[in-house]
């Protein structure tokens, strides 16, 4: 229940953690673990696995606290009420209607993703619907996107100063991992392949990853085979400072980060996919899997 006098921060801090929209300190199912509940409900896109996957990152709970708050000002001071669980769907379209003068798209699409998510944990049927509508009538054309692959990546590398940033660097170009899941893991027992954790809590307990880079891997180990070759901040600060020196940026004038040796390895996978006679739906699908994406629009933006 919404009472008289109360703060939006306590009335959104109450809602988040009475729906579940938080994660319980006893829940330790993981993402994946949750997109596989979502499957045997038949919840097939991420807007509907989004409707039953509780909030864990701290980041993430502080924006959609944040997001609510001013959701909740602003539907109590237009006189659409608030209280959370039965605002109107008028309030959401007026609140988005109200935030698209004032900020970027990718912005307004967090708006929507925490409101949709808000509606669903606490049943409030309204909100979906009316954020479906902004996005499809109101929602701003995404900008022109450029390509964030290093234009020249072993020139990137050759400008790291450490051995460490280096191997990481060549581990990312060569397999196309994570920045994290690059810098951490562990060498199996056979020597051949390395296990480690992705994003959304997978688990890869034989990863192929080439032998070179795993016998240069070693001096980074210790008796039981576990690698931690450096912390992640003082990586991408290496990668930045080559990617200066070698001159990559994007057109908005920005460094491109670690990431952009991803992009290369999806891109180059692709273009050798399609010169060996894939077609191009199988050679995006081949790439999507080896990025361990499972929505193969987001590999769009790694081929481009």
């Amino acid at each position: 229940m919404s009472r008289a006098g109360e703060s939006d921060a306590h009335h959104v801090w109450d809602f988040m953690h009475s729906t579940g929209m938080i994660r319980d300190a006893e829940d330790t199912k993981t993402r994946h673990e949750y997109k596989e509940i979502a499957a045997e409900k038949g919840l097939s896109t991420s807007s509907e696995r989004s409707s039953i996957t509780p909030l864990t990152n701290q980041k993430t709970i502080d924006k959609y606290k944040g997001i609510l708050k001013e959701f909740r000002h602003f539907s109590r001071v237009n006189g659409f009420g608030n209280n959370l669980r039965t605002l109107p769907g008028e309030a959401a379209s007026a609140f988005l209607s109200h935030k698209a003068e004032d900020v970027g798209r990718q912005r307004l699409q967090d708006i929507c993703s925490c409101i949709t998510k808000a509606g669903a944990f606490g049943g409030n049927a309204n909100f979906a619907p009316a954020v479906e509508a902004f996005r499809k009538d109101e929602m701003p054309p995404k900008a022109e996107t450029v390509s964030r692959a290093f234009d020249n990546p072993q020139e990137v590398i050759s400008n790291i100063k450490s051995d460490g940033a280096k191997l990481a660097a060549e581990i990312q170009l060569r397999t196309g991992l994570r920045a994290d899941n690059a810098l951490s893991f562990k060498i199996n027992a056979s020597g051949d392949t390395v296990s480690f954790v992705s994003k959304g809590g997978i688990r890869h307990e034989a990863f192929p990853m080439p032998q070179d880079l795993i016998d240069r891997s070693r001096a980074f180990a210790d008796p039981g085979g576990n690698v931690s070759i450096m912390p992640y901040r003082s990586y991408e600060y290496q990668v930045k400072n080559a990617a200066t020196a070698s001159g990559e940026r994007l057109t908005d004038g920005k460094v491109i980060n670690s990431h952009g040796f991803r992009h290369c390895f999806a891109r180059d996978m692709y273009n050798g996919l399609i010169k060996s006679g894939v077609s191009k739906a199988e050679a995006k699908a081949e790439v999507s899997e080896a990025l361990f994406h499972h929505r193969q629009e987001i590999t769009d933006l790694y081929i481009r």
